[in-house]
């Protein structure tokens, strides 16, 4: 945390207060059912919820991944002029193997020859977040903003039928059981509202009967 504390700080943004939430319960016991069924000492139940959730800092404050500035939307270059020059296509010449053209003036592309689908594409891509890692030679890192907190959300469900035999000796116990996983994770504000910033990824699910002479855990 301490690193991250340190790029906060170099960013100039506040610290995101984090907390971590997880209750869960395991309930377990004999199946019985009033005059239809009595599992006592023969067939048991169990089952389990957890459930986190955790709000914590970005942990890429540090990260190179970047959006246009505004300038750059407009098709200005011209504050990077050091370190890249666009060239005008249709200038373009031949000169012996290659071909040669030359550069926009001021290194600004004139707005009526920005791509109409470019400028639609450009309304997907959320706004910067800060300056960059080093605003002087690029926009890298600009889209972080560690301000915005990550939210992250699991669940678990487990349950298990377990049927044993009243003999002390023989097969051991058929089990069935089911277990599934899900998880979300979050962070707003890192893409336009137009193109949701969050990501989940989906549960898995089992349901499997064993038994065995040889009394393995299922």
């Amino acid at each position: 945390m301490g690193r991250e504390r340190l790029l906060r700080q170099g960013a100039r943004q506040s610290i995101v207060e984090s907390s971590s939430d997880r209750p869960g319960f395991t309930v377990g016991g004999p199946v019985v059912i009033p005059k239809l069924y009595d599992g006592k000492d023969k067939t048991f139940f169990m089952f389990g919820l957890e459930h986190i959730k955790d709000i914590r800092p970005r942990f890429d404050a540090g990260g190179d991944s970047w959006v246009p500035t505004d300038a750059l939307r407009r098709g200005d270059f011209s504050a990077y002029s050091p370190y890249v020059t666009i060239y005008d296509p249709l200038t373009r010449v031949p000169s012996g193997s290659n071909y040669i053209g030359q550069p926009f003036p001021g290194n600004i592309i004139p707005p009526d020859r920005i791509s109409s689908v470019a400028k639609k594409v450009l309304e997907y891509y959320g706004q910067p977040k800060n300056p960059g890692n080093n605003p002087a030679t690029g926009p890298a890192g600009n889209i972080t903003d560690s301000t915005l907190p990550e939210t992250a959300d699991y669940y678990s469900y487990t349950g298990r039928l377990i049927r044993t035999s009243r003999r002390t000796t023989g097969s051991s116990p058929a089990t069935a059981g089911t277990t599934a996983t899900a998880s979300t994770t979050s962070t707003p504000g890192t893409r336009n509202p137009r193109a949701p910033g969050s990501s989940s990824s989906p549960g898995s699910s089992w349901w499997t009967t064993c038994t065995s002479s040889t009394r393995r855990r299922c």
